[in-house]
Formats: structure tokens, C-alpha cells, sequence
């Protein structure tokens, strides 16, 4: 795979990230070899590329103790470091939980962070890098968990409840964006989700074009100047719009393409990894969606919402 040509003027800062997400070590016996084969020669490609930054929005591992024998865990987490520690030398990496990255017995950021291999031990996270004003998110309701409005049990769901820890700290973090910049927000679960799957989120985090209900995510990131939402979960690559927000997910087991969101405007059933950039010299972000052989599966620009762009 051959690096994406550089969109800013020479002579410009250029920041470049790119958005992994669904790895999922834990195949079956029959598919293992072949998934840390794939997993590696991903990596590999992402090297070949010379981010500044890469992004796993979750899903490392396939199933926390609850769903898989604690021992095969383990060992998936190890092949996960495994594998992305070339990587980790290289550049930094910046991951956010999944639904399948932890289990009900332990399940703070603070061993989420161990297990991949990253020092940080903040649960949610802000990070500006260049003109890149990047926000990580633990959206997960996690097996035994509670939704803390409704009540109700969750399992595997995402969500942003009004009263929940996510929601306050997004709440004070993201009244000062930077001027300038593009702001990005990383998380596991999509806002935007198929008519036939609005039964699989939680109303909090989901836009359903059904209802008409935002949800309460959605209209905080479009007031705060939201430019690209990066997500994973459903396992292929679909980007979508609504209003000025581009919602991008981003999933590195291909091959499984659901049925389209009514945002939709580009999909990929084998489209496993999407670069951005983001130059000093450009009012706009750019994006490419490439399958692992190096072809270029979908581009777009967005112009950046901040006035300063």
C-alpha cells in the first residue's frame, strides 16, 4: 500500500491520523492464524502510511469473561499488543473501549488502558495535536450495568443517559473547542444506525430518523461544532451526513455490510481503514476509505465549522 499523497502545501504542518476500529482477536480455532495474519499485514499497511497518530475506536478482543473462557482472553489481549507494538513504536496510539473489550469483573479504563499497551488512565479524554481537537469516549454500557435514567439493564449497548459520567464530562470538556481547529470525536458505538437495528441502541445515544428523536448526543456535538465523528461496532465502512457533522465508521473485520443508515452517502463492505488530515494551510479536513490492497474505496472534504478555519 502506497502512502496517500499529502493534501497540504508544502511548506505547512500536516497532522495525519488513521481510524482502525473491530480488530476482534478471538476468532475461532479454524480462523485464528488467518485473523493475526490479516491483523498483522493491517498494521503493517497503517506503518507503511507514517501517521502521526492512530485511533482504535474498540473491539480489540472478541468477548469479555462473561462471553469467553478468562483464559482465551488473556492471550487474545496478548496477540493484540503483539501485534500493534511495531506500530506503538512508531507513532502513538490512542484507544477507546468496545463492547467486547472488557467483562463485568473488571471493567475500569485503567486495565482497558493496560490491555492494549497505552499509559493513559483517563476514562474520557482530551487531546489536541496541530489544529486536531480530539475527543475519546467510553460510550459502553457494559453487562451488569444499569442505565442510570431509565434502570434498565444493558448489555453490550451504548449510550449517553443525561445523568451518566460520560455525559457531564463531555459536558464541561467540550464548552471551550479550540478555535481553529477540527474537532474530532473517537467512540466505539454510531449515532447513526439501520432502520432494522434502532432496537440494538439506546435512545440516548441514537439518532432515529423513525421518531424524529436526535437523541442527546447528536445535538451536543452539532452545538459544540462537531466536524467528524469517528466510530466502529458494525464491522464495515459506511459514511454518513447530517447537517455538518461527518460520521465516519470505520470496521477492520470486513466483509459484512448491514443495511444502510438513512444518512448514509458512501459504504464499503471491505473498506478496513480511513485516513485523515488536516493541514495548517486548510479551512477543510480530508478523508480516504482504503481496503487493505491499497485501493481506495471512498474520499471526501469537510470544511472545518470553526470560525477561525
Amino acid at each position: 500500500m502506497v502512502a496517500p499523497t499529502p493534501l497540504c502545501r508544502a511548506g505547512f504542518a500536516c497532522v495525519r491520523w488513521v481510524h482502525i476500529s473491530d480488530l476482534q482477536f478471538g476468532m475461532s480455532d479454524v480462523d485464528w492464524d488467518a485473523r493475526v495474519t490479516y491483523a498483522t499485514e493491517l498494521v503493517a499497511r497503517v506503518r507503511d502510511m507514517a501517521p502521526d497518530l492512530v485511533i482504535d475506536t474498540g473491539d480489540c478482543v472478541e468477548g469479555g469473561t462473561l462471553d469467553r473462557n478468562p483464559r482465551d482472553v488473556a492471550q487474545w489481549w496478548q496477540t493484540y499488543r503483539e501485534v500493534m507494538e511495531p506500530l506503538r513504536a512508531q507513532c502513538e496510539v490512542l484507544a477507546v473501549p468496545g463492547n467486547h473489550d472488557q467483562d463485568a469483573a473488571d471493567r475500569s479504563y485503567a486495565s482497558f488502558a493496560a490491555a492494549t499497551g497505552m499509559s493513559v488512565d483517563s476514562i474520557h479524554q482530551r487531546r489536541q495535536i496541530g489544529r486536531l481537537d480530539l475527543y475519546l469516549l467510553d460510550l459502553n454500557m457494559r453487562v451488569g450495568d444499569y442505565d442510570p435514567v431509565t434502570g434498565a439493564g444493558m448489555s453490550h449497548h451504548g449510550a449517553f443517559a443525561p445523568r451518566s459520567e460520560v455525559h457531564r464530562w463531555m459536558s464541561a470538556a467540550g464548552k471551550s473547542p479550540r478555535p481553529g481547529a477540527a474537532m474530532v470525536v473517537a467512540v466505539h458505538h454510531p449515532m447513526f444506525r439501520s432502520r432494522g437495528e434502532l432496537c440494538a441502541v439506546d435512545s440516548s445515544l441514537l439518532y432515529n430518523p423513525t421518531s424524529g428523536n436526535p437523541g442527546e448526543l447528536f445535538p451536543m456535538l452539532d452545538a459544540l461544532g462537531t466536524d467528524l465523528y469517528l466510530c466502529g461496532h458494525t464491522h464495515s465502512y459506511e459514511r454518513a451526513s447530517c447537517g455538518q457533522i461527518a460520521h465516519v465508521t470505520t470496521g477492520a473485520k470486513t466483509g459484512r455490510l448491514r443495511g444502510a443508515t438513512d444518512f448514509a452517502v458512501a459504504r464499503d463492505r471491505d473498506a478496513c481503514i480511513t485516513v485523515c488530515e488536516l493541514g495548517d494551510d486548510s479551512s477543510e479536513l480530508v478523508g480516504r476509505a482504503l481496503r487493505v490492497t491499497g485501493e481506495v474505496a471512498d474520499e471526501w472534504a469537510q470544511p472545518l465549522r470553526s470560525s477561525a478555519a
